[in-house]
């Protein structure tokens, strides 16, 4: 009888711990988008409609950008000998895309969890913190996603359509990114924990945060004194195709030979598992 009693214990202390308020949830979510993306139907239809407009316009122009850039490369046989791009080429693009949102999606997460101003008026609502936690979450997806309508899905979409891939390509690669960005962001919610030590660390010694701005911009400028360098003081890419094209097929097989894990996981969303 004992057992069972604390077993039950056990199970209740777990259900309790796991719990979301749905009701709460799905209002948390409302207040907390319409102040992210400051959106108003009722308030300012016009001005949500235009933003929309907007959208969907500036998705059709990445298309169209994508769709030409792509096109060009193969005409000019740019990163091929033959009439296609290689697949590492929008995977390197997307890759570098996906580093910079995910350091993004890190920093949004570690300042709506631990510094936003409106955690402590949320938390006197009726709800527990797993709710407020997982509704944070919700709206920092969502941000995440629109953000990548805006940039990467339409670019692969360019992609896809420039190099023949199969219609269904364009509309399963809406899923694909909810999916990849939902694993980002659950990863960084995981590192925005040290992250929040390192940010409390930083703004409570001013020294400490002097010196890391100086070794990043130290270490940013070496790189792009780096990348100038490595310019040769004539360039005569017209005439003398031949060194560069060398040089860009060494690069695109040290990316898949040497950094392949990140080429392996980019054939999730450009169809090299299919």
């Amino acid at each position: 009888m004992t057992s069972s009693l604390e077993k039950a214990n056990k199970k209740g202390a777990l259900k309790r711990f796991f719990h979301v308020e749905w009701g709460p949830f799905w209002i948390l979510i409302k207040m907390l988008l319409a102040n992210a993306l400051s959106f108003d139907w009722k308030g300012n239809k016009k001005k949500v409609i235009i933003k929309a407009v907007t959208g969907v316009l500036g998705f059709a122009a990445v298309i169209a950008i994508s769709y030409l850039f792509f096109y060009l490369c193969v005409q000019f046989s740019i990163f091929s000998l033959l009439s296609a791009v290689p697949m590492s080429v929008p995977s390197i693009i997307v890759n570098v895309l996906l580093i910079f949102s995910f350091l993004g999606s890190l920093g949004r997460v570690t300042d709506d969890l631990y510094f936003a101003n409106d955690n402590k008026v949320l938390l006197t609502l009726p709800t527990n913190g797993n709710t407020l936690f997982l509704s944070r979450l919700a709206v920092c997806f969502l941000n995440t996603y629109l953000k990548a309508l805006k940039l990467e899905v339409p670019f692969l979409i360019g992609y896809f359509v420039a190099s023949g891939y199969p219609l269904y390509m364009c509309f399963a690669i809406f899923p694909i990114w909810a999916i990849i960005d939902m694993v980002l962001l659950l990863l960084a919610s995981l590192l925005s924990v040290p992250n929040y030590y390192l940010k409390r660390f930083l703004k409570t010694h001013p020294l400490a945060n002097a010196l890391t701005i100086s070794v990043f911009i130290t270490l940013l400028l070496s790189l792009c004194g780096f990348l100038i360098g490595i310019i040769p003081d004539k360039i005569d890419i017209f005439s003398n195709w031949g060194p560069y094209f060398a040089i860009i097929q060494s690069g695109l097989t040290f990316y898949t030979k040497e950094l392949s894990f990140f080429f392996e996981t980019s054939k999730v969303y450009l169809g090299g598992f299919t």
